[in-house]
């Protein structure tokens, strides 16, 4: 799965993410005190967890595995990465013991650092966030909150990323921070600046390594223990009255690769002559995932005219073994697809939309060279500054919209679901930094009262009541096929 795990754009998606919220600030230091930062941050993680999981599927592989502690950690990682210096990115050996006394080396770790304990760092905190889950309520200066509150995701979310806006982040730490310094396999420095991080304490690079999603997995039980502690929503919770989803109809889905060429001109220095005339490249080929354009038309009853929002996601229907998975245990697998505001007319309603349109995913960043080649043309010809415009940082690689698929096709649950659009109380600045998980309605953002992973952030208990109790929901079996061989060349 190097063709994922590897992929620029999904890890530079990852970067620019944690770039533009920063673990450590306030979100009222940093301009987005308005966003549910909790929330987004249990519904970044489950969703690249689901796609992991069903590009898994595609080849095969099934669960992700889950980590035990106390046993060695099966999955080797060789980064084959290497710091300006030459020192080579620690790698992790097959079955790898994480107990101190195999994980220092033998050195005398005392007083160098707390990343020396991280083995019961980790044990410990994790404990602590389980008790604080199965408890349900979190002490701040003696005031007692509640978590089973509609406010509880967003407070969990916090706690867990332990970031400042967390009501106790001394006291439940970085759980995922000393697990990527254990899981990474990094070295016990003999000094605070002889430190070698490895792959996995990279923001930028710490998506290739298979352990990210073996640790996240870990993390997100704890949500995933708290969301089945929720009182199911019920039938008047879900069914949006007088609207009926009649027919879904999907063109093929086919994805391909192909051998993409990345230009890295910036590595060696160019003088401003050789930019403009553009006659000095340097360029590396690697193979990319791609899919075929796509069209999907929604056919929808209305009784009423209705601002309505519109929710698509994609999940595997099938283990590696080929038995059906449920919806209740499907429901943490949904990859949402596309997200949009659409308003029903009284009748029959077709909603035409094509994969291009949904704005969750993005096409290739602009390399450095074709950013500075556009500013430095548009400077020289004007006199000025030009205004270039700002590559979608905020958004999945389109080229991974769909999981790779099989030549023969896996079948996936397309699952649409249409709610009514009531819009959010809080006051949005509409500031860069609320562009993940928030698309476009025209050019203006829309922000909807709803939690971001509804209606899959409750348990489902009865799966026919989703299947036939729900008229403004539609599950449609869809297969990505998988062309073999490289189709295309892109420079």
């Amino acid at each position: 799965m190097s063709d994922y795990l590897e992929d620029v754009g999904i890890n530079a998606y990852y970067y620019y993410y944690n770039l533009h919220y920063p673990f450590w600030m306030k979100s009222s230091e940093y301009g987005f005190a308005n966003v549910h930062r909790g929330i987004q941050y249990f519904y970044f993680y489950q969703q690249l967890l689901a796609k992991y999981y069903s590009e898994r599927i595609s080849y095969g592989l099934g669960e992700i595995p889950f980590i035990n502690l106390e046993l060695p950690v099966e999955t080797p990682y060789y980064p084959s990465l290497e710091y300006p210096q030459g020192l080579e990115f620690p790698y992790r050996p097959p079955f790898a013991k994480l107990q101190e006394v195999y994980y220092n080396y033998g050195q005398q770790w005392s007083f160098k650092g707390i990343y020396g304990y991280s083995y019961e760092l980790v044990k410990t905190l994790a404990q602590r966030l389980h008790n604080l889950i199965d408890r349900g309520y979190v002490y701040v200066h003696d005031q007692k909150i509640n978590l089973y509150t509609p406010e509880g995701l967003n407070i969990l979310g916090n706690i867990i990323e332990s970031n400042p806006d967390s009501p106790d982040h001394k006291f439940y730490g970085y759980l995922w921070l000393y697990a990527r310094h254990l899981l990474g396999y990094s070295y016990q420095p003999l000094h605070y600046d002889l430190v070698i991080p490895s792959a996995l304490e990279h923001f930028e690079t710490s998506l290739r390594d298979p352990m990210f999603y073996q640790l996240y997995k870990i993390i997100w039980t704890g949500f995933y223990m708290y969301l089945y502690q929720q009182k199911p929503y019920t039938l008047h919770d879900l069914v949006y009255p007088g609207v009926e989803i009649t027919h879904v109809e999907v063109d093929k889905l086919v994805t391909y690769d192909e051998l993409v060429y990345s230009d890295l001109s910036n590595a060696v220095f160019l003088s401003e002559e050789e930019l403009l005339d553009d006659s000095f490249h340097i360029r590396v080929a690697q193979e990319k995932l791609n899919h075929k354009p796509f069209n999907y038309k929604i056919t929808v009853k209305s009784e009423h005219d209705a601002k309505s929002v519109v929710k698509i996601f994609l999940a595997p229907m099938y283990d590696e073994y080929h038995r059906y998975i449920n919806i209740s245990e499907n429901q943490v697998n949904m990859v949402l697809l596309d997200y949009f505001v659409y308003s029903l007319k009284s009748g029959e309603n077709v909603i035409a939309r094509s994969s291009q349109d949904s704005h969750l995913y993005a096409p290739d960043l602009l390399s450095y060279h074709e950013l500075y080649t556009q500013y430095a043309s548009a400077q020289h010809s004007k006199g000025e500054s030009p205004t270039i415009q700002n590559p979608n940082y905020y958004a999945f690689p389109h080229r991974h919209m769909l999981p790779h698929g099989s030549e023969a096709g896996t079948p996936y649950l397309l699952y649409v679901f249409i709610y009514p659009y009531v819009q959010s109380p809080q006051s949005y600045t509409g500031d860069v930094y609320s562009n993940y998980f928030y698309p476009y309605e025209g050019h203006a953002q829309f922000y909807d009262n709803y939690s971001l992973p509804y209606p899959f952030d409750k348990p489902i208990i009865h799966e026919h009541i989703w299947l036939d109790s729900i008229p403004n929901s539609y599950m449609y079996e869809a297969k990505v096929y998988h062309l073999p061989g490289n189709v295309n060349v892109v420079h």
